[in-house]
Parts: structure tokens; C-alpha cells; sequence
């Protein structure tokens, strides 16, 4: 709930512009509704419910306007006005956001009202141990401006610890045929009909079958190269799943015991980038940090890093969320009040910086996913009026009635993380993730 400090200057701006008419005026200063919760306890039609900020939210939709929830609330904050409830508190901060004097105080998880005691009483808070300042571990990182997805890294590797996302029978010049031919007679794309002797190697040994025989002659398919190359990025998720020891740390390194593996796959389904595999009975697919791709690459677009992060994000963040939806660890909050990062469960796999929108996850992301569609669903029956979405939007495209420009909007999501009504529902389509809506979980 929302306390007024003694610094209200009583000048009611708070009171004219809350968007669900929750505050009053006392002799000394404007009182907020203490969001105790006994209009959605009473609800006979459910239509009361408590929001992600400890607010609470009417769905208009189902208030019947029978005034059971104004009869039982302790400080007469609510009113039936045209036959629905008005008066709860959703916890949106336009109060505290336009109050001149600063007296507009957020006490939730602090100080809360006992309606049977008919007292406000402090909530005992367990002091919270010391958290990690800053997470760090050391990976390969590519360039992807200079990577041109040719796949020769994924070739050398040891531990299968890249793989090349490719169209099969297009050849992504990596020159593996040109190496092995024994007659010299392949020069990509070309290849020499008086030196070859058709041997069938650079057939056999393509990794992306794009070498054939046509017409008696060696033919490569040189179309346009679709691939994409991603690779194990160092986390820690395969690790901490393995309850058999099975994978384990060695200083900077994941090392793998296939003697002691039980082939539970735990590994496979919590590996972010799909990497992990199972190849001739060994799961494989974890980079060991051996440097061969580093060497191996032609244009100089693998290094080897020590990353680190204090779990911030700079001034472009909009409070989105897909970093919170996507985060494998969720160990990232967003809600209006900013964002939030447990580093004591963070082991920086980069998915929330590969995701944001904004580039606002202040450490190097290891690869981009972009925003490719999207659909924007409101629903005016739950909507508080805080008008949230409109300010919080990146792009501009609410407009004050609530209409949204699709032109605009770049289905971020912003407006659907921040909506304490739940009103709005955004779908946002990155590449083949989707995701369908943002978290609304009450906050304990």
C-alpha cells in the first residue's frame, strides 16, 4: 500500500489524478486505501482480484454492482458508481509519480492493515544475507559482424560444441573440399575439370551436402548462404542439473565422466542454446575452452573472453520483461518499479541480453534474436486508467483512448509487463520463440 509521510501539503493532485478514485482526504493529509483485501475476500462473483504489485483490480466485466465489497470496506473507500465497483487500490504509483512534496510512500512488504485487529502493524522482515555484487566466467564469443557462418569452427571442434544451423545442399564456403581435394582442382566456386579425378571426397566429406555429380562433372551448389552458427556459451545450467556428478567444473572448464552418466538427459532439456547431444554414446556439446575454433577461423571472428556483470541495465531498458519471461534461471524481475537481477542463480548465458530489444543488458550478448511479429490484445473491462502503458511505451503507439498503432508497435511487451489491470496481452515473436504474454505473478 501507498502511506502518506507528514510532508502532504494537501493540495489533492494525488486525489484527482488516481485512476481508480482510492484516495480521500483527512484532516491532515490525502489516505490511501490500505489494499487489505477484504473487497476481494467478499466478492461474490470473484470479480476482485490482487494484482502483481499488491494492489487490487476489478474485472468490470463480472462487478454486478451489489455493493457487498462497499458495505465491508474498513475505511469506506469504495463507491458504486454506474452499477461497478470503484475505489481499490491497483498499486500503479500514479500518486507517487505526481505528488509535489515526495509524500507518497510504497510500504508494501513493510507496514499492513489488520482488518480484524483494525491496526496497521509492521511485517517482520528476515534480514536478507549479503548478495553477489557481480557474476563473471569466461566463454568463446563471436563476432558476428565478422562471422560470415562458413561452419569451419564447427568442424574442428572437439566436443561437438558448435553447430551450423544450415540449409541443406548450400554450400557455406567453407572450403573444407578445396583442403581435402587431392588434385588441388577446387578454387570456390569453381572447380577444374582437367585436375579433377573424380574421386568423390569433397562428395563423401560436404558437411552440408552441397556437392554433387551432374552431367559427368563435380557440380556446388553456390546459392545464397542462409546459416547460422551457434555454440555452448559456458553456463552453468548443464552442470547444476546433473545430479550424478557426471559434469563437473575443473577451474574455467566443464569437463564430462561418461562413466558415471545414467543417461538421465537433464542436461539436454536445460542447455538455452539446444547445444547438448547425445553422439556414439557420449553427450556431448559443452565447449571445453580449447582455443581450436579460435585458431581455425579464416576471418579472425572467435575469441575467448572473461565477461562479467553487476546484474544493471543502462537507461535504454523499458521494463519490457522479455528478459524476465526468457531468463532459464529466472533470476530477473521487471515490474513498473525497474528491473532486477539475482546473481546468486545468474551464470550469464546471455539469454536475456541475446532477447532485449532495447540493448539495454549491460554485457556483450553472444548472439541477437530480433522481434519479428506480434499481436496486442486489450481488454478495456480490466483496465485501471493509470494510463502506464501510454508513458512507458518506447515507440509512441498508445494513444490517450487506448488505441494502439500497430504501424508503430514493435511488440515489446512494455505495456502487457507494466499493466497493473492485466488489460493488456502482447504476443511477441522472435524468430521461432514465442512469447504469449507476460508473467503477472503476485508479488509475496
Amino acid at each position: 500500500m501507498y502511506y502518506t509521510t507528514d510532508d502532504c501539503i494537501l493540495c489533492m493532485k494525488c486525489i484527482e489524478e488516481c485512476p481508480t478514485k482510492a484516495i480521500i482526504k483527512t484532516k491532515k493529509k490525502s489516505f490511501n486505501c490500505v489494499t487489505c483485501g477484504k473487497c476481494a475476500e467478499v466478492c461474490p462473483s470473484k470479480a476482485i482480484f490482487k494484482n502483481q504489485y499488491g494492489g487490487y483490480v476489478v474485472d468490470m466485466e463480472l462487478c454486478t454492482g451489489c455493493g457487498i465489497c462497499k458495505k465491508n470496506c474498513p475505511f469506506g473507500f469504495i463507491e458504486i458508481i454506474d452499477n461497478k465497483s470503484h475505489g481499490e487500490c491497483s498499486m500503479c504509483g500514479v500518486c507517487q509519480q505526481i505528488c509535489p512534496s515526495n509524500a507518497k510512500r510504497d510500504v508494501t512488504g513493510i507496514l499492513e492493515y489488520n482488518v480484524k485487529e483494525k491496526t496497521f502493524e509492521d511485517i517482520e522482515r528476515v534480514p536478507s544475507p549479503e548478495k553477489k555484487g557481480e557474476v563473471m566466467k569466461t566463454s568463446i564469443f563471436i563476432d558476428r559482424e565478422k562471422c560470415t557462418n562458413c561452419g569451419k569452427c564447427r568442424m574442428v571442434c572437439p566436443s561437438k560444441a558448435m553447430i551450423l544451423d544450415a540449409p541443406e545442399g548450400v554450400c557455406t564456403d567453407c572450403k573444407h573440399c578445396e583442403e581435402i581435394c587431392p588434385t588441388k582442382a577446387i578454387t570456390l566456386p569453381n572447380v577444374s575439370d582437367k585436375r579433377c579425378i573424380n574421386c568423390y571426397k569433397c562428395v563423401r566429406e560436404c558437411p552440408v551436402n552441397a556437392i554433387s555429380m551432374e552431367d559427368g562433372k563435380i557440380t556446388i551448389n553456390t546459392g545464397e548462404n542462409e546459416a547460422h552458427i551457434r555454440y555452448c556459451v559456458n553456463c552453468n545450467n548443464c552442470v547444476d542439473s546433473c545430479n550424478y556428478e557426471a559434469l563437473i567444473r575443473k577451474g574455467i572448464r566443464i569437463r564430462y565422466l561418461s562413466d558415471v552418466c545414467t543417461d538421465c538427459n537433464l542436461c539436454l532439456m536445460v542447455c538455452p542454446y539446444d547445444m547438448r547431444r547425445k553422439i556414439n554414446d557420449l553427450y556431448l556439446g559443452h565447449c571445453i575452452l580449447c582455443g581450436r575454433c579460435v585458431k581455425t577461423c579464416p576471418e579472425n571472428a572467435i575469441s575467448i573472453k572473461r565477461v562479467k556483470w553487476t546484474g544493471d541495465v543502462n537507461e535504454g531498458c523499458v521494463n519490457c520483461g522479455l528478459c524476465m519471461e526468457l531468463c532459464p534461471r529466472q533470476c530477473i524481475y521487471v515490474d513498473k518499479d525497474g528491473f532486477s537481477a539475482d546473481l546468486e542463480r545468474c551464470d550469464l548465458c546471455g539469454v536475456c541480453s541475446m532477447v532485449c530489444p532495447m540493448d539495454a543488458i549491460t554485457f556483450e550478448p553472444y548472439d541477437v534474436l530480433y522481434i519479428t511479429d506480434g499481436s496486442v490484445e486489450y481488454n478495456p473491462n480490466l483496465c485501471v486508467h493509470c494510463k502506464l502503458c501510454i508513458s512507458q511505451c518506447p515507440t509512441d503507439a498508445i494513444s490517450d483512448d487506448m488505441v494502439w498503432d500497430i504501424e508503430k508497435c514493435i511488440f515489446c511487451g512494455a505495456c502487457d509487463n507494466i499493466c497493473p489491470g492485466h488489460a493488456v496481452k502482447v504476443k511477441t515473436y522472435m524468430d521461432d520463440l514465442v512469447v504469449d504474454g507476460r508473467t503477472k505473478e503476485v508479488r509475496k
